[in-house]
């Protein structure tokens, strides 16, 4: 299979296109025919090198994080009934290849009918952790919640699921973001 390799540090250019192994399933596998891959500031600092005192890693590395597919297998520690169901989730070691591998249970989420996949792959690296922190803080409608970098990708999504949340926000933003954030 196709997979997105970084080499070095200089950014996107360098990037290349290699054949890599697919992996061996295991009893915890689900394997997911990758269809779209999200494009996170947290990939292309990575890429740069800008990362590298908080991510250390070891070149060459599949890049990418995030990713949404289709369900083509799975081993036999995870459901059946996962086969054949468009999903969303997180990869940690790269997911710009063709076939993900996904061994980590809560990374890995189902696409209401509703939804295209493509709109569900751009809720990775933004809305995920805007509402993990919803939940760990136990936000309630009675809370006034302060969010610094309110125009970034996971501000954004925080700045409405707090206000579903009935939450009071108080955003802030730089002078030339401050009419997006409005």
């Amino acid at each position: 299979m196709q997979g997105i390799i970084q080499q070095n540090y200089q950014g996107i250019e360098a990037l290349q296109i290699k054949s890599i192994e697919e992996g061996p399933l295991t009893p915890l596998s689900v394997m997911i025919r990758n269809k779209f891959v999200p494009v996170l500031p947290y990939d292309w600092q990575t890429e740069s090198g800008a990362l590298t005192e908080i991510r250390p890693i070891q070149l060459p590395i599949v890049i990418g994080y995030g990713f949404g597919g289709i369900v083509e297998q799975v081993g036999r520690l995870r459901h059946s009934s996962l086969i054949g169901q468009r999903v969303i989730g997180m990869q940690p070691n790269g997911s710009a290849q063709e076939v993900i591998n996904n061994k980590i249970p809560p990374l890995l989420f189902k696409v209401p009918d509703q939804v295209t996949l493509a709109d569900a792959t751009t809720l990775v690296g933004g809305a995920d952790a805007a509402l993990h922190a919803i939940k760990v803080l136990q936000i309630q409608s009675t809370d006034t919640v302060l969010v610094t970098g309110a125009s970034g990708g996971v501000g954004t999504y925080l700045i409405q699921l707090l206000k579903l949340a009935g939450a009071t926000v108080i955003a802030l933003a730089s002078a030339e973001n401050q009419a997006f954030v409005r």
